[in-house]
């Protein structure tokens, strides 16, 4: 939005900005034991410039469109290519029935009496 509009933001969100950097640092074990997975940083970045096309585009007050229905349309959309990716073998998916222990104990199924 800064570029776009040629504002720069408010001083809360440089702080913001820098605190959440900060905070990703701190949860990087960078000791040497832990190395960063490329894939999972590709899949990070593209998370994060999908999220800065949201909020430029939902800071459009004059597109009409209201925002649950960009959201809406954005994971639509996500799970379409989830979709098409599993159906030709490239994602892959599966199905478990096994029981799922949730604190210790074992969560109780929606209408199932248990």
């Amino acid at each position: 939005m800064w570029l776009r509009s040629r504002r720069s933001p408010a001083p809360a969100t440089l702080v913001g900005v820098a605190l959440s950097i900060a905070g990703l640092v701190l949860v990087l074990d960078l000791t040497g034991s832990v190395q960063l997975d490329p894939v999972g940083v590709l899949w990070g970045l593209l998370a994060a410039v999908g999220l800065a096309v949201y909020f430029v585009v939902s800071a459009h007050g004059d597109t009409g469109l209201p925002p649950v229905a960009l959201a809406s349309f954005g994971m639509l959309a996500g799970a379409e290519a989830l979709i098409g990716l599993g159906a030709v073998g490239v994602l892959p998916t599966g199905v478990s029935t096994a029981s799922v222990t949730l604190g210790g104990r074992e969560p109780a199924l929606v209408g199932s009496g248990r």
